[in-house]
């Protein structure tokens, strides 16, 4: 669980989700990766060299509470005291602290450390696209009674636990990966905790729109999904519209079961794949599945066998053109390679660098391509765009970043060419690393400390950075911290000098202070809007003002 270790600094690995802004496709709610490092009682949350989160915690490192939501890493604070043995008593309220101090739930405990009484609890994905509540009430621990479920502060399901904290009766449950865009709900009986009879799936674009009858299916008695399902995928949203349809056995997958897509929710589903499993609920033959990336302008695939489950021999990656005629849609081989007989990648692979393949594919594909030994990367990995080199670098194991290396700006596509060079040690950047355009024109950069931290000037580029209105922010850090004045700039293509349109002051912690002006919109919107106001240790003071930069 734990990873890198250096001396007594203990880093912890995660991996989350994140909401980005895409060019193309508008917000997504993608995984973002960040480190936790404990020392000396504190804990700070890294990404990318920047302290997101620090504080002091009074639990060994084994016994670590940590936030695995990036958003909630970034802005939930919980307020409360410990009585004895380190258990929470009393009063205890979250609050979300983005820009406005607001509070989104809690609760009691009593001396015993046990939840009773009334309760706000907050979805395990709750953030700013997915603001999911449950309330209800606690009895020595266990939930009891009729608890209600909350999206946007609008009950969107329910339902009631027994006296054993046990779900019973006719519940409204939610899709594992509800959001803003994946609006998708089940209405169906619990008995004892496991689902019974019939369960069937509404669904709805939005929040404005009413949610539609989309499909039923059966449990048994003992909680197992029997006969004939239709099954949304569990990364389902707006451009990933797919479904698997098939037949279960007493829980388990049997027989053939088939991938649909659909562009739009008002069309029909198409099959695009699927396979078989075997009367053990195992993958078994060819299997033509989706990449982790297909979106309906990136459509790719990977074809191969499964044995027993587990992938094995040659899978090949596919990209196939969107069009809404069957006879158009030709499958292009685009990359793949090799699963040894444990289910493991081996040897040479080509895999897609993120979903930057687009409706014509050629404006923007980007792959990477190098050797892993036992499912890690190692030893040269090099990023191609169509078939030009545009980047790369070294893995030593165990898939550990070292020496110089050439990445990618995460939205990269034609309206962001951005490229950052520097060097790893220990999978960790160190020293200059510069921000580049397409060109070799340096945009910014700036120093990372041994630890992988930010330190001293830097010049960064928006995270929706787009090459038609480049915005910057430039000034200092101290260990991963913003601190003093930071200025915002901009500049059109066409202009040769840069224009200072905002900027204020971080504190010591790297909390906004004093009079702010800060850029509101994002990056492809043709209105840039300037927000205006006071700040105090991070959060607003009073009213902002919003002024057009155009």
């Amino acid at each position: 669980m734990f990873g890198k270790q250096k001396g007594i600094d203990v880093t912890l690995e995660l991996e989350g989700k994140q909401q980005q802004f895409n060019s193309m496709l508008g917000f997504l709610y993608e995984k973002t990766t960040f480190s936790i490092k404990f020392r000396d009682g504190q804990r700070m949350y890294i990404k990318d060299g920047c302290v997101i989160r620090q504080d002091t915690t009074k639990y060994p490192d084994h016994k670590q509470e940590v936030y695995r939501n990036f958003e909630q890493a970034q802005f939930l604070v919980w307020n409360g005291k410990y009585g004895r043995d380190d258990k929470k008593i009393g009063k205890w309220s979250a609050f979300w602290m983005e820009d406005d101090k607001i509070k989104v739930g809690g609760g009691w405990f009593d001396n015993n450390g046990q939840k009773y009484g009334k309760w706000i609890e907050l979805s395990e994905n709750y953030s700013k696209v997915s603001k999911l509540t449950y309330v209800g009430q606690y009895n020595n621990g266990i939930r009891i009674g009729q608890w209600d479920i909350y999206y946007n502060d609008t009950i969107i399901g329910l339902g009631v636990y027994n006296q054993k904290g046990m779900k019973n009766g006719e519940w409204t449950i939610l899709h594992e990966n509800f959001w803003n865009r994946c609006q998708i709900i089940y209405i169906g009986q619990f008995l004892d905790g496991k689902r019974i009879s019939e369960w069937k799936t509404f669904y709805r674009f939005s929040y404005k729109d009413s949610f539609n009858f989309f499909s039923s299916g059966q449990y048994n008695q003992s909680g197992k999904k029997i006969g004939e399902w239709n099954e949304f995928d569990e990364n389902f949203w707006h451009d990933h519209e797919v479904i698997s349809c098939g037949k279960y056995d007493s829980g388990k997958k049997i027989g053939k079961w088939i991938i649909k897509f659909r562009n739009f929710f008002y069309e029909q589903f198409q099959i695009i794949g699927g396979g078989n499993y075997d009367e053990n609920g195992k993958k078994i033959g060819k299997w033509i599945e989706l990449s982790e990336y297909f979106l309906s302008n990136c459509q790719t695939f990977l074809i191969g066998e499964y044995e027993n489950g587990k992938r094995v021999g040659k899978w090949e990656l596919y990209f196939q053109q969107n069009s809404k005629k069957e006879y158009k849609r030709k499958k292009n081989l685009i990359g793949g390679g090799v699963y040894d007989k444990n289910g493991i990648k081996d040897g040479k692979w080509i895999e897609l660098y993120g979903s930057n393949l687009i409706e014509t594919f050629t404006l923007c594909s980007v792959f990477y391509q190098g050797s892993y030994i036992k499912g890690q990367r190692v030893g040269k990995w090099e990023i191609f765009q169509n078939s030009q080199k545009i980047g790369g670098g070294v893995y030593e194991q165990p898939d550990i970043k070292t020496g110089p290396w050439i990445e990618i700006h995460n939205n990269y596509c034609n309206e962001c060419r951005v490229f950052y060079t520097g060097e790893y040690k220990d999978g960790w950047k160190i020293g200059k690393w510069s921000t580049l355009d397409h060109y070799d024109y340096i945009l910014g950069g700036g120093k990372y400390n041994n630890q992988g931290l930010k330190i001293g000037k830097w010049i960064e580029i928006c995270e929706n950075y787009d090459e038609e209105y480049q915005i910057y922010q430039v000034g200092e850090f101290k260990n991963g911290i913003k601190i003093g004045k930071w200025e915002i700039f901009s500049k059109k293509r066409l202009d040769t000098q840069y224009k200072t349109i905002g900027g204020g002051q971080y504190n010591e912690k790297g909390q906004k202070n004093g009079q702010w002006i800060d850029i509101l919109s994002y990056q492809n919107d043709p209105q840039k809007i300037l927000l205006i106001g006071q700040y105090k240790n991070g959060l607003k003071l009073g009213q902002f003002i919003r002024e057009n930069l155009n």
